[in-house]
Formats: C-alpha cells, sequence, structure tokens
C-alpha cells in the first residue's frame, strides 16, 4: 500500500503487506475415453481452485513497543460435495455426491508485540585497557498470540455427520438382517459418525479443531565494542562482535 511518490511521513497503511497466490488442478481420470466428449463437467471432472491471501504490518506504539498482526486467508472452491447416511435398509452406508458451487473457507491469525531493551557496561581500563570501549547487552522480549477457529462445527456446513445404528451377531430370521444392539431402556443403539464433505476435494477441506496458542520468548544478545587498530582513517575506529546470543521460548 506504499504511494508512488512519498510525501511527509508514512502513512499506517503504507505499513500493510498483502499478497495473492492462486491454483487450479482439474483431473478427469475416472472418465473413460470415449465418454470423454459426453462427460459432465461438474458431475464427472475433478476441478479445485485455491486462493490464499497473507496480509500481515507492522506498526510502532509510543515509540518503543513494535506491534506486528497477520492474518492469512484462504479459500478453496468445488464443484460437488459428498453426503453421507446410514441406510436402515440395507444396512451399509449410503453416499451420494450433489453437484453446485461450494466455497470451503478458512483463516488463522495472529498477534504479537516485541520491544528492546538495552543495558551498558562500562569496563574497567585496568583490566581491559583501551582496546575494549564497551559492553552492551540487549533483551528481546515477544509475546505472541495465535487463532484459528474451529471449521468442524456445523456452522461453516464443510463436515456432515449420521448416526450408524450398531447390531448385534444375530440375524433376523425374517429380514435376513442384523438385529440391533438396545440399550437398557430397549432402545436401538447408534454411533455418530463425523465426515469431511469434500472427501475429493483437490484442495482438501478446512481444518477441524479450533487452536488458541499464546507464547513468550526472550532473545538476549550481549555484544562487545573493540577499537579498530587497522583504521587510520577515522572512519571506522570501532568493530562491534556479538559474544553471546540465546533465546528461550515458552508456551
Amino acid at each position: 500500500f506504499k504511494r508512488k511518490i512519498r510525501v511527509g511521513k508514512e502513512k499506517w497503511y503504507e505499513k500493510i503487506k498483502l499478497s495473492y497466490s492462486g491454483n487450479t488442478r482439474i483431473a478427469v481420470t475416472r472418465i473413460k475415453e470415449k465418454e470423454f466428449f459426453h462427460s459432465d463437467f461438474m458431475r464427472d471432472w475433478q476441478t479445485g481452485f485455491k486462493h490464499s491471501i497473507p496480509i500481515s504490518a507492522s506498526w510502532t506504539a509510543w515509540k518503543y513497543l513494535n506491534i506486528t498482526p497477520s492474518i492469512t486467508l484462504t479459500d478453496r472452491m468445488y464443484f460437488s460435495r459428498i453426503n453421507q447416511s446410514w441406510n436402515e435398509e440395507t444396512q451399509a452406508l449410503q453416499r451420494d455426491t450433489t453437484t453446485g458451487f461450494y466455497n470451503v473457507f478458512d483463516f488463522n491469525a495472529s498477534l504479537s508485540f516485541s520491544t528492546k531493551l538495552y543495558g551498558f557496561y562500562m569496563p574497567s581500563r585496568k583490566l581491559f585497557g583501551d582496546k575494549v570501549d564497551r559492553f552492551r547487552h540487549v533483551f528481546t522480549p515477544t509475546v505472541s498470540v495465535n487463532y484459528r477457529p474451529d471449521f468442524g462445527t456445523k456452522f461453516w456446513g464443510y463436515y456432515g455427520s449420521y448416526n450408524q445404528t450398531l447390531y448385534t451377531d444375530s440375524v433376523d430370521a425374517v429380514t435376513g438382517l442384523y438385529v440391533p444392539r438396545m440399550d437398557e431402556y430397549g432402545q436401538p443403539q447408534y454411533l455418530t459418525q463425523t465426515y469431511s464433505r469434500y472427501t475429493n476435494g483437490m484442495y482438501g477441506n478446512a481444518p477441524q479443531g479450533m487452536q488458541a496458542n499464546l507464547h513468550f520468548s526472550l532473545q538476549n544478545n550481549i555484544e562487545v565494542k573493540i577499537r579498530n587498530d587497522k583504521d587510520t582513517t577515522g572512519k571506522d575506529p570501532y568493530k562491534v562482535y556479538s559474544i553471546r546470543s540465546e533465546e528461550r521460548r515458552v508456551g
């Protein structure tokens, strides 16, 4: 969102970064060669479109606090989906394919805060002489939050469920079907099965399960500023070396 010709200070929206990537896949493996020109595009062809849009920004608040929000949007487009149910007459799973235009959307977001704290130490000249000018200790604490909702709920409609009847090993002499298993109240017992409506989707389905994480990290860096004896121009009188760097994460 940066201006081509910048006048004055950088605007807040110029720090927002946005990109886009798209993919398309088409498969016709289930169609015989002689049936190719008579096939139905939505029913017989496996077609999928995927769009991904990551958005991020980086702002500074109160001069010292860095705030970095980000969100990634993903959209999948299909022309068919699957509906499953339990057929009591055949005592088997029934699977139907419906055609149409279906969007499978998901996103995940994060927000991080970081800053830098500095500490300086002037060494003893008796111990280090004039070679070592000073030590600097840099603390970089970072707190980040990540969140992704549960796309397996009924609200989104990306996953379906059905009740599968449980049976005994006994067979009914009249119908030739297995006898349903009963509970203590004389009611048939069921097992709820959850399934993805886009099992055949070229780019899969939106993820199940909510994710919410809090992370804390602390990076330590100790630097030493040493006089550059090789410099004779005065342009580079000191060299800075990192003598210890470590990072600890929690969460």
